[in-house]
């Protein structure tokens, strides 16, 4: 998970600086446009954008309490939603390109008002659309991640040479410092001197310089604390993504064939000394955990050069759920995970010269487990995704693997207890007392069940499916069935159960997401509306964050997050006692 910081006043001020937004919208470059491409996000390291969220929002908490309506935040802002949208310095196009399927459609509609309007006019236009615009932290995000990132990717890809050499922390701080500065590499005057001197760093590949010209720029803001230690922040990352590659040695004079011996020699020492685990971080060569750079260069005036290192993943937000311990995954796999989860490294084996990396991936409120191989030629593969992967689960892998991976990296063998279900038709009275002690006991255990001490569930973290069979059996006395799978739980829902649009879920009725490819699904219980639309209707399922059995989500974030990340949602009604 992120870290959080407090900010002062000052840094909160400095939310309002919209110097980046100018630039963008002088020079008409917006995701809707034809010319927009669209830059890969995984690019930027995981900390580099959580360092940007963090300086618009702070964290997901303080997002939920003081950012999930329309705000105001100052100076020449319009009104700005999400993580640091300024719907002032959008079109109309962009707007809907960028919030459509996100948010209902009618509070896009709504936004479109605030089109083109900046300053203090924006306060009052503000504080009306608040009364009517709701952006969940998943729909939030989502666009940023999605929608906002690229468009400045592509925007500094466009105005710096040489970005591709850097690693994710150096790019992902240029994509901060062109946020919120704008690409004004090439602009005139005192006040874009260490800008211009960038790009001529860029140019002549003298990136150790970089970090000081970042540092410099805070002479222009004298009296904005946030702005400066922005820049800090950015100036820190860049500096640590490059100590991140090393030169191992550059052969200019002497015998070439012991030079060449020499510099191969010093290139595997920087491999080992980078692999030490005394930083916490732990990593396999070469696609597994941690990723391995290594290139020649035989150039006239420098002779042959042999650069090594470790490159910290794009993809993912290094984390753990127990100790703090932080791992980073190889582009082997990490290309194949989702941006918008945290993972965590369960355990690696190799079993005949293939590599299998157990992972957990997780957020707020949802986690499930991810299994990849890397063969020894050709890319890692994702072989199986579920809330909990059991032996049950390795069906399709080798014999002499699968009882490898079973005993090394520890996979249970579930249990399965009586489940619920039948072919029997049922009344709608007795279908509807079912449904309602169901609904009854998720109210009763709503904020009381602790999953923390879940056998099996990475202390709470993958534990929806374990919660909902807990509430059902305490209800009526059987579980759903599943076990800890929510793979599972939706092929018992599915055969023994009755579907029913969401639009006619009733409290107390089963509502899941099945996993698909490399995101785990959830699952939870129905509750009521808490206003009059549909979408207001209450959710009750496990947070991984907080270990407790909650209602954490409501149908309409529940299907922004999961349609966003591609997930079906379904509804059943539970049949049988």
């Amino acid at each position: 998970m992120m870290p959080t910081y407090d900010f002062s006043d000052e840094e909160e001020a400095a939310r309002s600086d919209r110097e980046g937004q100018q630039w963008l919208e002088l020079h008409s470059y917006t995701s809707a446009s034809a010319e927009f491409r669209g830059g890969d996000v995984d690019r930027m390291s995981a900390r580099a954008i959580n360092m940007l969220i963090e300086f618009e929002v702070t964290s997901q908490a303080v997002y939920e309490k003081k950012y999930r309506r329309p705000i105001w935040p100052g100076e020449q802002s319009g009104v700005t939603i999400g993580i640091g949208y300024d719907v002032g310095y959008a079109s109309k196009a962009q707007l809907h390109a960028d919030w459509d399927g996100q948010i209902p459609a009618e509070m896009v509609d709504a936004l479109e008002e605030a089109v083109g309007v900046k300053g203090p006019a924006a306060k009052a236009l503000a504080d009306k659309l608040a009364t009517t615009v709701d952006v969940p932290w998943a729909a939030a995000h989502f666009v940023f991640v999605k929608k906002t990132l690229p468009r400045w990717i592509d925007t500094v890809d466009g105005a710096l040479p040489n970005t591709n050499e850097l690693s994710g922390h150096s790019f992902g701080a240029l994509v901060s410092l062109t946020y919120n500065r704008g690409a004004s590499y090439s602009k005139a005057g005192d006040r874009y001197k260490e800008m211009r001197n960038i790009k001529a760093h860029m140019t002549s590949r003298n990136y150790g310089s970089i970090p000081n010209e970042i540092q410099s720029m805070k002479r222009l803001w004298p009296n904005s604390a946030g702005l400066r230690k922005r820049r800090d922040r950015e100036a820190q990352l860049f500096q640590e993504g490059l100590e991140g590659f090393r030169f191992a040695g550059i052969m200019t004079a002497g015998d070439p064939i012991q030079s060449a011996e020499a510099m191969f020699r010093d290139a595997v020492e920087t491999v080992a000394r980078n692999a030490a685990q005394t930083d916490g971080r732990r990593y396999l060569f070469p696609n597994g955990v941690g990723a391995f750079d290594f290139s020649l260069t035989l150039a006239p005036d420098k002779g042959l050069s042999v650069v090594v290192g470790i490159k910290e993943s794009t993809t993912t937000t290094p984390a753990s759920s127990a100790g703090g311990q932080q791992s980073v995954l190889g582009h082997g796999t990490a290309n194949l995970l989702h941006p918008q989860f945290s993972y965590e490294v369960v355990g690696r084996v190799i079993v005949d010269g293939q590599k299998y990396t157990l992972l957990n991936q997780f957020d707020e409120h949802s986690g499930g487990q991810l299994l990849f191989v890397q063969p020894a030629i050709g890319r890692a593969a994702l072989l199986v995704a579920d809330t909990i992967i059991d032996a049950t689960a390795l069906v399709s892998i080798p014999e002499a693997a699968r009882s490898s991976l079973i005993s090394m990296l520890g996979l249970s063998v579930v249990v399965q207890e009586g489940q619920l279900g039948d072919d029997a038709e049922h009344a709608d009275a007795v279908r509807a007392q079912i449904s309602q002690k169901i609904y009854d006991k998720a109210l009763y255990h709503d904020g009381k069940l602790y999953s923390g001490d879940a056998p099996g569930t990475s202390g709470g973290v993958l534990a929806c499916a374990w919660a909902v069979n807990y509430v059902v059996k305490d209800a009526i006395g059987k579980p759903v069935g599943g076990g800890l799978s929510t793979s599972k739980m939706y092929e018992v829902l599915a055969a023994r159960h009755k579907r029913v649009d969401l639009a006619d879920a009733q409290p107390g009725n089963i509502i899941i997401s099945p996993t698909t490819g490399g995101v785990t699904g959830h699952v939870g219980i129905v509750g009521t509306r808490a206003g009059t639309s549909l979408n207001s209707t209450r959710i009750y399922s496990n947070s991984s964050s907080q270990k407790y059995f909650i209602q954490n989500y409501s149908f309409g974030s529940w299907k922004t997050k999961y349609d966003g990340l591609g997930l079906d949602t379904w509804c059943y009604e539970i049949l049988d006692v």
